[in-house]
This record gives C-alpha cells, structure tokens and sequence, in this order.
C-alpha cells in the first residue's frame, strides 16, 4: 500500500514537472490552476489504473502451471465507477504443478491453493479433492492419514461450493 501511494505521488510530480517543463521551454507561463489540476487528475488516474489491473499484474507474475479457479469482484460507494466496473479484489488459484495423487486412490488430489487478495497478505492452502464425489476439504497444517488413505478429521465441502477447483483439478 506504501508503494501504491508512493507511486501516486512520482505519477503527479512527473505530470507537474512536464507541463511545468513545457510551458517553461516555449517562454510562457502556464495558468495557475492547470499543474494542480493535472497533476490531481493524474493522481486519480493512476489509481484507479492501479486498482483495475493489479489482478492481471499479479496473475501474470505466477508461474504458467498456476491456474485460476475463481476471482471476487466488488463494488464501494467510494469509488462510484465500480458499480459501473466492478474490480477484482481476491482471487483463489490452484499450483497444478504441486498437484499429488496417490496411486491407489487416483480420484483423490492433493493440492495447493493460493489465496491472494490486494492489500493482503497471500495465502497457501493444502487440500485434497475428491474428483468421483466432486467434493474438497482443507487440511490441517500436519494431516492425519487413515488406512484407507484419506485424511482424518476433516470438514468436506460440496464442489458446487467452488466449482472453478473441481473443474481445474480433475480436468
């Protein structure tokens, strides 16, 4: 968020030295009211630019075997232009390349799920999926295995709860 604002303020410095520099190389003086305007609007512009394409930056910069399963868009009675446009503020991915199956049950994945969200800290999540029942759950940081090979004490969810996973998982 430092950075964010950080940026904010070099993006209307650089705007203001610009046009200061502009009309200072033709020999005029520019209006008073146009370096402050410029340089709020330039403000307003870069964050709201900042907003709407953190989500593709960041998806970008994951490696190609992270695919997305969902993202969460929203709206705020700040930012008016986001019930036109509503902007992503989380998103749920899944690390194919850390993707586990065990030989003996292979309908049963074990998975990473990343959860990043903007301004926050992101996330990893175990969990395994069910591809035959069409269900997932969360393991714990140290899962207990039975015998039959499935995790003990955990809470399953239906996969209609997260469709995107199942699709991505067991595709």
């Amino acid at each position: 968020m430092l950075f964010s604002l950080i940026g904010t303020f070099l993006v209307a410095a650089a705007v203001g030295i610009f046009i200061w520099a502009g009309y200072r190389t033709v020999g005029r003086k520019s209006p008073g009211y146009l370096i402050p305007m410029a340089m709020g609007l330039s403000m307003l512009g870069y964050t709201i630019w900042n907003e709407y394409s953190w989500f593709s930056r960041t998806f970008e910069g994951l490696p190609q075997d992270v695919k997305l399963v969902k993202s969460y868009s929203e709206s705020k009675p700040w930012a008016p232009w986001t019930y036109i446009v509503p902007r992503v503020h989380r998103f749920v991915a899944v690390d194919t390349a850390k993707n586990r199956t065990n030989p003996e049950l292979p309908h049963f994945v074990l998975i990473e799920t990343l959860l990043v969200q903007r301004h926050g800290t992101p996330a990893k999540v175990q969990q395994i999926v069910d591809c035959a029942s069409n269900r997932f759950a969360d393991l714990p940081v140290n899962p207990v295995f039975g015998d039959d090979g499935l995790p003990q004490n955990v809470q399953w969810s239906s996969g209609v709860d997260l469709p995107g996973l199942i699709a991505v998982v067991c595709s």
